[in-house]
C-alpha cells in the first residue's frame, strides 16, 4: 500500500518539478538549482514518509568532494 501511495504522489509531483524547471532555467543557474534542491528535498520526504525509508551513515564521511557509493535495491 505504501508503495502505490508513493507512485501516486512521487511521479506526477515530479512530473510537475521537471516542466517546471525550464522556467528556472530561464531565470538564471541559481534558480535552477534551489528548484532541483527543492525536487530533492520532495523526494526525501516522500522516500522517508511514505515509504518509511532511514538514513543509516557508516563510517567516516570524507572532507571535499567525494564519490559516495550507496547499497540500494531496485523494482
Amino acid at each position: 500500500m505504501r508503495g502505490l501511495l508513493f507512485k501516486t504522489l512521487f511521479y506526477p509531483g515530479s512530473a510537475v518539478f521537471v516542466l517546471l524547471a525550464p522556467l528556472f532555467a530561464l531565470a538564471g543557474r541559481e534558480a535552477l538549482i534551489r528548484h532541483v534542491y527543492r525536487w530533492v528535498h520532495f523526494h526525501d520526504w516522500c522516500a522517508r514518509v511514505l515509504l518509511g525509508v532511514r538514513w543509516r551513515i557508516e563510517g567516516e564521511v570524507p572532507p571535499g568532494p567525494a564519490l559516495i557509493a550507496m547499497k540500494h535495491e531496485a523494482m
